[in-house]
C-alpha cells in the first residue's frame, strides 16, 4: 500500500486532529515528508485533508470513498476491532474471502493476521463453525444456521453496556441539550400524570431529536407531509403540545404539526393497549415495507427486530425518511463514524435495512440516514436484552396522580439496575387480561390479589421500604432464573437416560453403557464414546462428587444429558463420584453447556444436597430433588 493512502486511512480513524509528528511516526518518515504529501493530495484532491496549528484532519470522507471504497472506513487499531472486522468479513461479507485483500484492507502484515485468524477460529469453533484456507481464499464451512447463531449473538453482546436507557441518544445530538430534554419531557409527563419508562422515553426522545437536527439544519417537513390525519387521545394530545412547545423555546425552531403527531405515535404505542389509529397513521405502505425488511433481517441474521411498538415507531421513522429523502433532504448524523466504529454489527444490520429499502423504494440512503437507523435497532435490542435479566414491574398509586409518578421515578432511580417500570395504575384493573409483570409495586391495600407477586410499600418511599422492594426484586429474578433453568433440565433429562441402581465396574463401564444409550436414542454420534475417552486422557472429568464427562467438540446431533447415581460411590479414575452426569451437546446449545455445568456443580457443593440427590430412586424423584436447589 502506497504512503498516500496509508496516511489518508490513518486520518480516517481519527476523529480530531492529528500531529504531523505523529502521523509520521506511523508512516516512518519525516514530519517534512507528511506535510509534503498533503500538500500534493491537496493539490491532485483539493480540500482531501484539512490543516491547522493542531495538525492535520480528514476534509472529505465522501471524496475519500471515491478515491479508495475501503479506506473511507477506518482501519480497526486494536487486535479485538480487527477481530470483529475479520467475522464481519466472513460471516457478511462475501463466501469466499481473499487473505491478501483482508490484509491490505486491515493494514496489517500476513504474520498479524494469521495470529488474529487464529483467535477467530476458536471463537467460531464455539458456534460448530471452522475457516478453510484454499488457494489464499478464507471461506466458513459449518452451516448457514450456525453462521446466523453467531452473527445473532455477536449483535447482542456488542450492544451491552451502551444501548442502555437514555444513554442511547446522548453524544449523537451534539448540538442539542439531551440531557435538558429529558428533564423537560419528564416534567411535561409528570404535569400531565402520565408515565413512560426509561426505554419509551430514550425512544421518544431520538424522535424529538431527530425533528429538532432536521429543523436546526434548515430542513423543514415537506409540505405534503405537514398536515396531520390522527387524532390523538386529549391528555396525549396535551402531553405532545407541552413538550413540542418548550422545545420551540428552547431551539427558537417551529415543529410541525406533522411531526407533532408523530410524536404522539410513540407516546400512545406506551399507553395504549391498542395500536390500530397509530397505525393508521403510519401507513398500510410503511408498514408493510417494515415488516418485509424485519423478515428479510432475520433470514439473513437470525435476530428478530420484533413486537408492534417496535413496528410502529421504526416504520415512523422510516416514513419521515422517506418523505425526506423524496425531497432530497438528508439528515446529518456527526457521529456516524463513532456508530459504525463501535457497533460494526449493528451498523452492518443498518446498512442491510438500507439495501432493502433501495431494492423496495429505489432510494438510495447515505451513511448519515443508516447510522440513524443502527440506533432503532441497538434501542430494540437493549429492550430484548433488558427482557431477560431486569424485573418488569408495574406500580400501583391511588387515582394516577402526580404523586403516583414521581413515586415511579424514586423507585427507578433507586433500582435502576434491577427493575423497568411498564406502568404507573390506580387499580389491577387497568392491566390488559393478558398482561402478566414480574411484579406489582403497589402504595395501597388491594382488594383482590393478582395471580403474580405483589409487593406493599408506603407512598413515602422510606429506608424499609426500600429494603422491603430489594428483597422482593431478588426474590423474583431468582425466581424467573430458577423457572428458566427448570425449563431447560427437563427438556434436557429423560426418563431413558436415566441410570439408578446400575453397578458399572468404574469410569470405563460408564462411558460404555451411558454412551451406547446416548448413541441407540440419535443424541450422539457413532464416535461419541471415542472422543469421550480422548478428553478424560487430557484431564478426569471428575469435580469433588460428580463427574460430568463430555466430549472436547461438542457437536451432537441433539442436546441431551445422561444420568447415573451412585449412593455408595462409582470410581471415577481414583475421584469416588456418586452422581454421573454425561453431556451430548448440539452446536446450537453451546451457550447451554456453561450454564448447565454451573448450575450442577453450584447446586451439588453442598454435601447433603449431594446425598439427597444420589439417593433419589427414580428419575422424577431425581429430577424433583434437584430442581429443588435450582
Amino acid at each position: 500500500m502506497d504512503r498516500d493512502r496509508r496516511l489518508l486511512r490513518h486520518l480516517a480513524t481519527r476523529e480530531g486532529w492529528t500531529t504531523s509528528s505523529a502521523l509520521a511516526a506511523e508512516l516512518g518518515c519525516s514530519v517534512r515528508t507528511v506535510k509534503s504529501d498533503v500538500s500534493k493530495l491537496n493539490d491532485r484532491w483539493p480540500g482531501i485533508v484539512q490543516s491547522s496549528r493542531k495538525g492535520f484532519a480528514l476534509g472529505n470522507r465522501a471524496l475519500l470513498a471515491e478515491i479508495d471504497p475501503a479506506g473511507a472506513n477506518p482501519v480497526p487499531q486494536s487486535s479485538e476491532e480487527r477481530r470483529s472486522a475479520i467475522l464481519r468479513a466472513l460471516l457478511m461479507g462475501h463466501r469466499h474471502v481473499s487473505l491478501e485483500d483482508l490484509a491490505d484492507e486491515l493494514c496489517v502484515s500476513s504474520v498479524t493476521l494469521t495470529k488474529d485468524l487464529a483467535r477467530v477460529k476458536l471463537d467460531m469453533a464455539e458456534y460448530g463453525l471452522e475457516v478453510h484456507s484454499r488457494g489464499g481464499l478464507l471461506q466458513v464451512v459449518g452451516g448457514e444456521a450456525n453462521e446466523k447463531r453467531m452473527v445473532s449473538s455477536l449483535i447482542f453482546d456488542e450492544t451491552k453496556g451502551f444501548f442502555s436507557q437514555v444513554d442511547v441518544v446522548r453524544g449523537y445530538f451534539p448540538d442539542l441539550d439531551m440531557q435538558g430534554m429529558r428533564e423537560d419531557i419528564s416534567q411535561a409527563l409528570e404535569r400531565h400524570q402520565l408515565f413512560l419508562n426509561d426505554y419509551a422515553l430514550a425512544n421518544l426522545m431520538l424522535h424529538v431529536a431527530i425533528v429538532l437536527e432536521r429543523n436546526l439544519n434548515g430542513f423543514g417537513t415537506p409540505k405534503d407531509a405537514e398536515q396531520s390525519c390522527l387524532s390523538l387521545e386529549p391528555d396525549v394530545a396535551n402531553l405532545v403540545r407541552d413538550i413540542c412547545d418548550t422545545m420551540e423555546r428552547r431551539y427558537a425552531t417551529t415543529v410541525s404539526e406533522a411531526d407533532r403527531a408523530s410524536f404522539g405515535v410513540i407516546v400512545s404505542t406506551r399507553l395504549e393497549t391498542k395500536h390500530s389509529d397509530t397505525a393508521e397513521f403510519v401507513g398500510d405502505e410503511t408498514l408493510g415495507l417494515v415488516r418485509q425488511t424485519v423478515s428479510r433481517v432475520y433470514d439473513e441474521y437470525g435476530v428478530k427486530l420484533e413486537g408492534e411498538a417496535f413496528l410502529i415507531r421504526f416504520g415512523l421513522h422510516l416514513k419521515n425518511m422517506i418523505q425526506r429523502m423524496s425531497h432530497d433532504i438528508a439528515l446529518r448524523n456527526p457521529q456516524t463514524t463513532s456508530i459504525r466504529n463501535d457497533y460494526p454489527f449493528v451498523y452492518d444490520i443498518a446498512v442491510f435495512i438500507a439495501q432493502e429499502l433501495r431494492r423496495m423504494t429505489g432510494i438510495v440512503l447515505p451513511d448519515d440516514e443508516i447510522a440513524y437507523i443502527a440506533l432503532h435497532i441497538g434501542c430494540l435490542i437493549e429492550e430484548q436484552n433488558v427482557e431477560r435479566s431486569k424485573v418488569r414491574c408495574v406500580l400501583m398509586s391511588p387515582s394516577y396522580n402526580a404523586s403516583g409518578i414521581s413515586l415511579a421515578w424514586r423507585i427507578l432511580r433507586s433500582f435502576e439496575e434491577l427493575l423497568v417500570i411498564d406502568g404507573v395504575v390506580d387499580s389491577v384493573g387497568r392491566l390488559p387480561e393478558d398482561f402478566r409483570p414480574d411484579l406489582l409495586i403497589t402504595s395501597m391495600p388491594l382488594a383482590v390479589t393478582p395471580p403474580y407477586p405483589v409487593v406493599e410499600i408506603s407512598p413515602f418511599l422510606g429506608e424499609r421500604d426500600l429494603a422491603t422492594l430489594r428483597a422482593h426484586l431478588e426474590m423474583v429474578r431468582s425466581e424467573k432464573r430458577r423457572q428458566k433453568m427448570e425449563r431447560r433440565l427437563r427438556r434436557l433429562f429423560s426418563r431413558e437416560l436415566f441410570f439408578c441402581g446400575e453397578r458399572f465396574s468404574g469410569r470405563e463401564d460408564a462411558i460404555e453403557v451411558m454412551g451406547d444409550a446416548l448413541i441407540a436414542g440419535g443424541y450422539a454420534r457413532d464416535d461419541y464414546k471415542e472422543r469421550l475417552r480422548e478428553r478424560e486422557t487430557i484431564s478426569s472429568s471428575a469435580y469433588l462428587d460428580v463427574a460430568l464427562p463430555h466430549p472436547l467438540d461438542m457437536n451432537a446431533l441433539r442436546t441431551a444429558i445422561a444420568v447415573s447415581v451412585h449412593p455408595d460411590g462409582l470410581d471415577w479414575a481414583g475421584t469416588n463420584v456418586h452422581l454421573v452426569f454425561m453431556l451430548a451437546i448440539h452446536p446450537e446449545d453451546k451457550p447451554v453447556f456453561r450454564q448447565i455445568f454451573d448450575f450442577v456443580t453450584e447446586a451439588l457443593f453442598d454435601p447433603r444436597h449431594m446425598t439427597q440427590v444420589a439417593a433419589a430412586q427414580n428419575f422424577e424423584e431425581f429430577l424433583d430433588t434437584l430442581l429443588s436447589y435450582a
